[in-house]
């Protein structure tokens, strides 16, 4: 990750090693619960984990067996899981981007007092070395100049101006020149995404819905990326084409669907019955040794 990126963590006890949930629920599902947590913190979700998300990191039977150690809960009316207390122990979704938002700010005011230092530093070493120039060059006749030196100023050699001529034609000449030449701001503005009305707002950009077979789930996650770190650009379609283009590069792009023999897909689908029966076995087992109702668990 690049410099000043910024980074959501995901906060662990230094005495969770041989705590006694820990120890009841096995290092398995500690690996399986440090690596939601890491993931909620970086996608925003406050603790919540996804089904989808949960079978990618571990099988069913580890988020059992979270559950009956008390390290993850069960969110009534959907399949997702809540980690326990996460929220007491880690920053909010909204307190993060509040974080970077100060950072920001911050970074800035510093940037524009910096600028503001050295501009005044440069227009009086400018000055300092232009006076010594004058003063030599007028003082020391062998001196050739490239143009022309004026002599210095003096009420003798100064045209004579009315008061009120004379106050009045500096600002006449200010105004002048800022008509000729107006002042304008080249960057364009940067935008967030937008809270609500995603699906036509990516209409609009040509990017495909979340929805899509192929690049649905891509788009998902690329949302949800930049909505936890409060992402601004000039050019969603530009991001999105360099988020997909990272994608077919690393090899997280979605693959074209491929024709396969009735054969093949016949034996497949055995291996895939014969795993899920071996799944359901283990589960069983498992449920059986714990004293567990299989039934209640919803996995």
């Amino acid at each position: 990750m690049g410099r000043g990126a910024a980074v959501s963590w995901f906060r662990v006890d230094d005495k969770s090693a041989f705590h006694r949930k820990i120890l009841r629920a096995g290092n398995e599902c500690w690996g399986a619960f440090c690596r939601a947590g890491a993931t909620s913190a970086g996608e925003g979700t406050d603790g919540r984990v996804t089904l989808d998300t949960c079978l990618a990191i571990a099988p069913a039977r580890v988020w059992a067996k979270l559950v009956d150690a008390g390290l993850a809960e069960r969110i009534e009316g959907s399949s997702d899981l809540l980690l326990h207390d996460y929220c007491e122990w880690n920053p909010t979704a909204a307190q993060v981007r509040a974080s970077i938002e100060s950072k920001r700010l911050a970074g800035s005011k510093g940037g524009i007092r910096k600028a503001e230092a050295a501009s005044t530093r440069l227009a009086a070493a400018t000055a300092a070395a232009s006076a010594c120039h004058v003063a030599a060059a007028w003082q020391d006749p062998s001196i050739i100049p490239s143009h022309p030196i004026l002599s210095p100023a003096t009420p003798e050699n100064q045209p004579q101006i009315p008061d009120g001529e004379r106050a009045a034609e500096p600002h006449a000449k200010t105004h002048a020149r800022a008509r000729a030449h107006p002042r304008v701001d080249r960057k364009k503005p940067s935008t967030r995404q937008p809270d609500a009305a995603v699906g036509p707002w990516l209409e609009a950009l040509a990017i495909p819905s979340r929805d899509d077979s192929g690049w649905g789930r891509e788009v998902s996650k690329w949302l949800d990326h930049h909505r936890a770190k409060d992402s601004r650009f000039v050019d969603w379609a530009a991001a999105w084409r360099t988020w997909q283009a990272n994608a077919e590069r690393f090899g997280t792009a979605p693959r074209p669907d491929v024709q396969r023999s009735p054969g093949y897909q016949a034996t497949e689908e055995r291996k895939r019955a014969a795993f899920n029966a071996e799944c359901e076995a283990q589960r069983l087992r498992e449920c059986a040794e714990q004293g567990i109702d299989p039934e209640e668990i919803p996995f």
